[in-house]
Order: structure tokens, then C-alpha cells, then sequence
């Protein structure tokens, strides 16, 4: 345990240290926000002022807030694959191997990295969040209750340790920085379509929404996107027909529905448990592998 807590101390130090991995971090965040504040916003609110016209403010508060929802998931990813260019560094420079051949249990690395991983994605995906409540009030007067803000808090945390698994189980395929620089870029480029932050899922071809639906990533998006407009939902489709608002919310990926049958919130949060247990699962195992192969 104290090998672990000593790699989770180093390994926050060196990602905070390094502000290129604290940026690409970010990048994908700010590039969510300049896209929406510049295009697609208008778009979709445009499109609620046509469907239901005289409820504008109404229309741009839910717009917004599942905008925020986006950026605050978008941080539960690339917050995590930053801290792990740590692993990537010292495998490269063969720091790791020799950690792994130190009297120290090899378990205790391995969670070292991990634990780095998930505690930095929790913080500074708090932090978007708080910053997306103050801009969202900022911009619209809406103000979350309190019940609604410690249910996304509970959402973040599973998406933190199930995505921090995923990328943990990626990044043990990676050998050396330029590697890990592609997959951070392949990541950051792609993490916006695959959880239906850039283009609601609805716009998509029916073979791409088909694979979408089964992703970890749009059920964590999902599970934000839920959360961050439930009542504003409500307020906008007051007196609207149910048929209208649940055809909406599928559209926008609000719910998951898989052959005609909306998945649970319940069941989401079930399937990014058992989805981050795999991964870890997964990472341990190739992790071994590797390093019992360079001995």
C-alpha cells in the first residue's frame, strides 16, 4: 500500500508538471465549447424553436445544458489518458522495468498508475463540472438542485473508473511516447462522435446508431445528458405529447433505447460497472504478459 500511495503522489506531480499533457487534456474540451458556442448550439435550438415555437429561453436552457453535459463526460476521458502518459514515459525510458524488478509487489505499480489516473479524473472532472453549473447559470439563469448535482457527481465517478480502466487497458498495448501521441490523438478527435456530443445520435445513419448504442461511452454521455436536463426536459415539453418528448430525448441521446426497449439509468450505470471491471481485468492481464516477455 505505501509503494502505491508513493506512485500515486509521483505520478500526479509529473502529470501536473508537464502542462502539454494538461493541455491535450483540455484540448478536446475547449474545442467542444468553440464548436457549440459558434455552430452547433444555434442549430439545435433553432430546431426546438421550430418543433415548439415561443420557448426560446426554455429551448436554449436545455440546449445548453446538454452541452455541458458533454464537456463534463469529454474530461472523464481525456483527463485520464493525459496522466497515463506518466506509464508511457517510464516505460519508454525503461523505468518501469526496473520498478517491476524492485522488491515491491508488481501489483502495487500497476495500481500506482491506475490510482493516479482515476484520482486526477475525479478531481478536474469536478472541476469542469463546476465551472459547466456556472457558466450554465451564467448563460441561461439555471441552477441545478442539489439532489440533481450529487447524482452527476455519483454519474462522473462511475465514468472515471470505467473510462480510466479503458484507456489504462489501451495505453498497456503502447510501447513508446509516439505512440501514446497518436492515441491521444485518436482518442480526443474521436471521443466527441463516439459518446454524441458533436452530432446527436439521431442525425447518424441507422448502422452507426446501432453500434453507437452498445459503446461504454455514449452510455456514460448518457447518463450526464439525463441528469444535466431532466427537469429542463420538462419544462421545455410542458404539455407536449410523451410520444414527441421520447422520440426527442432518443434522438438526442438522452436515452438509449436497443430494439425498441429504453435501457434503464440503473442499467447503464450497471453496464460501465461491469465494463470497467473487464478492462481492468484486461489491463492486469496484458500488463503481465508484456512485462514477464521482457525478462
Amino acid at each position: 500500500m505505501t509503494t502505491t500511495i508513493a506512485m500515486v503522489k509521483r505520478n500526479m506531480k509529473l502529470y501536473l508538471r508537464d502542462k502539454t499533457s494538461v493541455f491535450f487534456s483540455m484540448l478536446t474540451i475547449l474545442i467542444i465549447i468553440a464548436l457549440n458556442i459558434c455552430f452547433l448550439s444555434k442549430t439545435n435550438i433553432d430546431s426546438l424553436n421550430d418543433m415548439l415555437p415561443g420557448r426560446s429561453a426554455e429551448a436554449k436552457s436545455l440546449i445548453y445544458a446538454l452541452v455541458f453535459a458533454g464537456i463534463s463526460y469529454t474530461a472523464t476521458v481525456t483527463v485520464p489518458l493525459g496522466v497515463l502518459s506518466t506509464m508511457v514515459s517510464d516505460q519508454d525510458h525503461f523505468k518501469m522495468k526496473a520498478f517491476f524488478t524492485s522488491p515491491a509487489s508488481r501489483i502495487s505499480f500497476v495500481l500506482g498508475y491506475l490510482g493516479s489516473t482515476i484520482l486526477a479524473g475525479i478531481t478536474l472532472s469536478f472541476l469542469t463540472f463546476f465551472l459547466s453549473l456556472i457558466l450554465l447559470y451564467v448563460l441561461c439563469g439555471v441552477t441545478l438542485s442539489i439532489s440533481t448535482v450529487t447524482l452527476i457527481l455519483g454519474y462522473l465517478i462511475i465514468n472515471v473508473l470505467c473510462n480510466s480502466c479503458l484507456v489504462f487497458f489501451m495505453t498497456s498495448f503502447i510501447k513508446t511516447q509516439g505512440s501514446y501521441t497518436a492515441l491521444n490523438i485518436i482518442v480526443g478527435t474521436l471521443i466527441g462522435f463516439l459518446s454524441g456530443i458533436y452530432l446527436p445520435i439521431g442525425m447518424l445513419p441507422k448502422a452507426v446508431q446501432s453500434v453507437l448504442r452498445v459503446l461504454p461511452s455514449m452510455h456514460g454521455s448518457t447518463l450526464l445528458r439525463s441528469a444535466f436536463s431532466k427537469d429542463l426536459t420538462a419544462d421545455f415539453f410542458h404539455g407536449a405529447d410523451a410520444s414527441i418528448i421520447a422520440d426527442y430525448k432518443n434522438y438526442m441521446g438522452i436515452t438509449i433505447s436497443i430494439n425498441g426497449h429504453t435501457l434503464t439509468n440503473t442499467a447503464l450505470f450497471l453496464i460501465l460497472t461491469i465494463s470497467g471491471i473487464l478492462f481492468l481485468i484486461g489491463s492486469v492481464i496484458i500488463t503481465e504478459k508484456k512485462h514477464a516477455s521482457d525478462r
